[in-house]
């Protein structure tokens, strides 16, 4: 009787890749809903700055990575010139560098479960592959979705309380040429240039130069 092939390991299988909690895996949605309300709210800051919405402002940041929408803010920060709104914002870019990689970690780990241990498996490529094993606990993970909507509210806070009454955006905007956005309706819609006026001197008909011959 031929030899049986080996089944092979199904990954669903709870006996030999156990799954993670329940209670687990709704922590890693958290993470990942309250993460989007502070990409949404660092959307929101960007079109407040540049004094823009609709389509152009989902347009501008529509894909971006977060930390790409985050050098935004930081360079048009830095061009309105006020100090203050300035330091502000760094505290607030701080903490949002601290919470990024903590949420890349719940949300882009390979999870797996040993003992009593929820294992995060990460492969970063930084100068090769840089491999992280850790264990991360249920309670850190609601620790950082709570993290993340209260990041989320101060950013929206900063807008209403910083933002808006120093002026910030129309510190922005001054920067661009004058006239700029009088203009915007024609850059949408251009219209045919108009040529140049003739300048050469019209030509005389024959009448004409018989009359300046005889006088």
């Amino acid at each position: 009787m031929p030899h049986a092939p080996k089944r092979r390991a199904r990954l669903d299988s709870p006996e030999i890749f156990p799954l993670v909690s329940e209670e687990h895996a709704a922590a890693i949605g958290y993470v990942a809903i309250r993460w989007a309300e502070v990409e949404a709210a660092m959307n929101h800051l960007v079109a407040i700055l540049l004094q823009i919405d609709g389509p152009a402002a989902h347009a501008l940041t529509a894909d971006r990575p977060g930390v790409a929408v985050s050098n935004l803010v930081n360079v048009l920060m830095h061009l309105s010139g006020d100090i203050d709104a300035i330091n502000e914002w760094k505290n607030l870019s701080s903490r949002y560098e601290k919470l990024r990689p903590l949420r890349n970690d719940a949300i882009h780990a390979e999870w797996q479960v040993s003992g009593n241990n929820h294992m995060a498996l990460r492969r970063k490529p930084k100068a090769g592959t840089l491999f992280s094993f850790k264990a991360i606990e249920t309670s850190s993970l609601n620790h950082l979705s709570d993290a993340a909507l209260e990041f989320a509210e101060e950013l929206v806070s900063f807008v209403s309380r910083t933002i808006l009454p120093r002026g910030i955006p129309k510190k922005v905007v001054s920067l661009y040429p004058p006239g700029l956005y009088e203009m915007q309706p024609l850059l949408a819609h251009p219209t045919k240039p108009t040529p140049p006026p003739n300048r050469r001197s019209p030509k005389l008909s024959s009448a004409q130069k018989r009359g300046e011959k005889a006088g």
